[in-house]
């Protein structure tokens, strides 16, 4: 049997794009403060319940962009390849890309339209705040009735595949019970 793969959803993860000098990102029960070191380098910290439980200095680079600017990435400690979302495993000592760590993401899991609905509508709940039912706080008018017109277009495709799904159950427990009794 081999070793087990983990899924991104299960990793502490840093975005570029949210890792802003001296701010804090909570996820979970996990906070992570970026410090930029020097132009190349960024000190990540992860926190713990207030408590620093690992720290690891990430170079970085720069691209320049078609209309002027530039683009910062990380560098992969694993891979040494550019990216935007590094990923610390729960058994991982080193930040790396999903791919650097063979890591799998959660759609990557499921198995047909099912779950993939089933995901799509726990996604728009996250989204909305856990709450369909009433608009939530700072959000506008038109984004919230965007999420609930497609909450009530991927609720109807869920019910229609649950329905087949218990028809499905429903014949392969009647061919059982027909077997059963010869």
């Amino acid at each position: 049997m081999g070793m087990k793969r983990y899924r991104t959803d299960q990793c502490i993860s840093i975005q570029l794009v949210k890792a802003k000098q001296g701010q804090q990102y909570v996820k979970g029960s996990y906070s992570t403060y970026t410090e930029q070191v020097s132009r190349t380098h960024m000190r990540v910290i992860i926190y713990a319940n207030s408590q620093p439980i690992h720290s690891q200095l990430i170079r970085c680079t720069y691209t320049e962009q078609t209309f002027g600017g530039e683009r910062k990435w990380f560098i992969c400690p694993v891979t040494g390849q550019k990216a935007q979302k590094l990923y610390l495993p729960p058994i991982g000592h080193t930040f790396g890309t999903s791919k650097g760590h063979n890591l799998a993401y959660p759609s990557q899991n499921t198995s047909g339209e099912y779950e993939r609905t089933y995901q799509k509508l726990m996604l728009i709940k996250e989204r909305c705040n856990g709450v369909i039912a009433c608009k939530p706080k700072r959000m506008h008018q038109k984004t919230y009735l965007k999420h609930l017109a497609k909450w009530e277009q991927v609720s109807a495709r869920f019910t229609q595949l649950s329905l087949i799904k218990l028809k499905k159950a429903e014949e392969a427990h009647q061919a059982w019970l027909r077997k059963v009794s010869i």
